[in-house]
């Protein structure tokens, strides 16, 4: 037998209502809410209308996050401190790039491997960078969040974490000659990958998991996006200089523009095993005093910093790349444009 029907009223919108049926629900939930561990505040979080608002990116950062957190995990969600996130917060390290083997797996190896792989773990482990850390920062806001729906505390104490100072990170854009040592070697498909990022200023994850059905090459268009209101399904036009790449795909895929084996490239393996490597083995620099200064991103900066200089019409730059104003485009992305264009342009005001 099921429990009565509770009406709960009527509503002017369906926030509203939700709002409502969320306030009934914690209501419902035992008197001693105190005895919700952190585990299972995160579950319920996951199971909330708020998880279900996340881009897949930002659930795979939180889910990586939560990984940091788990020593805290079967501690009384209501009992953590603040002082606890902080500590976490302050001695995360980088997750080692390598796999762990036993004992009994390294007596396999030959000599050189297990030379290599001693090499590797003798190496000391690096502090995460502001990006995890912030992250998990994210993840500690979510979490109070979610506490004060399920009325276990009354405040988000979140926002006396401290993250470390962002260390301000010079990037740069593809130059002409790169651009040229790319158009050079377009038969390789990871610079076909490369000059449709250059060509569309689509952001990595967008051309990565662009439906087959979203190209349309008939009409030279790609319909997509992500991230924000005006960044979805926008429509880019596939002009001559890409087109053949598009269509070289296109003929290949089955699910995805560009996949493999019919399954999508997950950004961090295009990244490090596609992206990186392409670049080294032209001689294209991207590492300055041993730091990343040329990453994927960097293709979209170079698509607007083109299109800036080339003169498209700021109401089309936004279009296309799928931003709500041009001066987001210009003040996020028109940070490498030429001097000599910056020099014609100072000149139409002598």
């Amino acid at each position: 037998m099921t429990g009565a029907k509770v009406l709960l009223g009527t509503f002017a919108t369906s926030s509203e209502a939700v709002a409502a049926l969320d306030s009934y629900n914690a209501q419902q939930l035992p008197a001693d809410r105190n005895r919700y561990t952190l585990a299972q505040v995160w579950q319920s979080f996951q199971e909330s209308p708020a998880w279900g608002k996340l881009s897949d990116k930002g659930r795979e950062g939180l889910l990586s996050a939560w990984k940091r957190l788990e020593p805290l995990a079967g501690r009384k969600a209501a009992s953590v401190g603040v002082c606890e996130y902080q500590e976490i917060l302050d001695t995360a390290m980088k997750t080692p790039r390598y796999k762990t083997y036993t004992a009994e797996e390294i007596t396999c190896m030959t000599e050189s491997q297990r030379e290599r792989y001693m090499e590797l773990v003798s190496q000391p482990l690096e502090p995460l960078g502001y990006d995890g850390k912030n992250r998990i920062k994210q993840l500690v806001s979510h979490l109070y969040n979610e506490m004060i729906r399920l009325q276990i505390t009354k405040e988000n104490l979140s926002n006396v974490l401290v993250l470390p100072v962002q260390q301000a990170r010079k990037k740069r854009n593809f130059t002409p000659e790169e651009k040229a040592i790319l158009k050079a070697h377009d038969e390789d498909e990871v610079v076909k990958i490369i000059l449709i990022y250059i060509g569309t200023g689509m952001r990595l994850n967008e051309l990565l998991r662009l439906p087959k059905e979203s190209v349309d090459l008939q009409r030279r268009i790609l319909t997509g996006g992500s991230k924000t209101e005006a960044g979805r399904n926008r429509v880019v036009p596939i002009l001559d200089n890409i087109y053949p790449y598009v269509e070289y795909f296109y003929a290949r895929s089955r699910k995805y523009l560009i996949e493999e084996n019919g399954r999508v490239i997950r950004d961090d393996t295009f990244r490090r095993y596609r992206f990186y490597p392409k670049l080294e083995e032209l001689g294209i620099q991207y590492q300055e005093d041993g730091k990343t200064v040329l990453t994927p991103h960097r293709a979209r900066h170079t698509f607007v910093a083109d299109s800036i200089t080339g003169g498209m019409a700021p109401e089309a730059l936004t279009k296309i790349a799928g931003y709500s104003r041009y001066d987001v485009a210009v003040d996020k992305y028109a940070d490498d444009l030429d001097v000599e264009f910056l020099r014609e342009e100072m000149k139409k005001k002598a």
